[in-house]
């Protein structure tokens, strides 16, 4: 039943969100990475958190985020669903139950309980991110995390890669955690934006200016550089110059 409930965006989103607001602001349990390392943007930290809750550190963003005493009212956790739908025919004959998933950056707990809704064991969901309110969420850095070797059978690396200042040893470190047969699916967003025109819009700089990937051509040649067969690859989301892009990887 609980796992129904969790199925429906509306009631997930107002859960997550009397969580966020209880463990936040009367539990006081907001913690960030204390040895944040020189492999992550700056501003990677500030500029996801406040779609968590507001510290009010950032420029203003250009699109309004509604607040209610700083938590974010919005905790849909629908990016797992671009990134779900790209794998979605290879899990349709196999027990969901059995899979052990990590979620890199959710953010907060509502892409958890989102895979939890479509059919995956709460307890082998792991979650790792820079700040973390939740048990459910571990405060560690991608490009030094080992849960175990080949540990892993699906991570998801939603909109992530972008904030690494080397995106190489995120993917070898994520590769040592997934199983031989196991899938890493990323989602990336590009655009045609430059530089200046991200800082006129937000103040700062969204995403690691080292070695940009700034379309599908240099994410296939990365990819495959790295030691990684795309099984498959689709665009998810388009409206005007932004495009968000899935992909399913496999170790080759």
């Amino acid at each position: 039943m609980i796992r129904f409930l969790y199925s429906f965006q509306p009631i997930r989103n107002f859960i997550c969100f009397v969580r966020a607001f209880y463990f936040i602001n009367i539990k006081k349990k907001l913690r960030k990475i204390s040895d944040k390392s020189d492999n992550i943007w700056e501003n990677t930290l500030e500029s996801n958190l406040r779609h968590v809750f507001d510290e009010k550190i950032l420029p203003k963003h250009p699109k309004k985020i509604n607040n209610f005493f700083g938590i974010n009212l919005n905790f849909a956790g629908g990016n797992i669903d671009y990134l779900y739908s790209i794998i979605n025919n290879d899990l349709k004959k196999i027990s969901l139950k059995e899979k052990k998933i990590l979620v890199v950056g959710p953010r907060n707990e509502s892409e958890i309980f989102n895979l939890y809704s479509k059919g995956f064991s709460l307890n082998k969901i792991d979650a790792i991110d820079l700040f973390s309110y939740s048990k459910r969420i571990t405060l560690a850095d991608a490009h030094a995390y080992i849960k175990g070797e080949k540990y892993y059978d699906i991570i998801f690396l939603g909109w992530v890669l972008a904030y690494s200042n080397n995106k190489e040893l995120m993917l070898e470190n994520l590769k040592k955690n997934l199983s031989d047969d196991g899938y890493l699916i990323v989602g990336y967003s590009v655009n045609n934006l430059s530089d200046k025109e991200v800082l006129d819009s937000r103040g700062y700089l969204i995403s690691s200016p080292y070695d940009r990937l700034r379309n599908k051509k240099d994410l296939d040649k990365f990819f495959l550089k790295n030691n990684f067969l795309i099984s498959e690859s689709k665009i998810i989301y388009k409206k005007g110059t932004d495009i968000k892009l899935a992909f399913k990887l496999k170790k080759s």
